[in-house]
């Protein structure tokens, strides 16, 4: 298995996966962690995991369950396709 990143309250997910959410974060919240820290910290949040790899700010409430199901979808075809 590739390099995973913690998600809080769920488990890990490949490290592809939380670089693309990690994108999103520097672009709204600044690079004063890198991923690698955040991932020595627990790493994100579910819901904030989900919005932020669908390029959304965490706290869009009216977008998050589109967010999560297509995050979840993906994660999904990800994890099909490991050995």
């Amino acid at each position: 298995m590739e390099r995973s990143f913690p998600i809080q309250g769920f488990g890990l997910i490949p490290w592809a996966m939380a670089e693309r959410a990690y994108e999103t974060y520097t672009r709204l919240f600044g690079a004063s962690q890198s991923l690698d820290r955040l991932a020595e910290r627990g790493g994100f949040g579910f819901i904030e995991w989900a919005m932020l790899w669908c390029g959304q700010r965490p706290m869009d409430t009216q977008l998050q369950e589109r967010c999560v199901a297509k995050a979840v979808q993906h994660l999904i075809h990800e994890v099909e396709k490991q050995p």
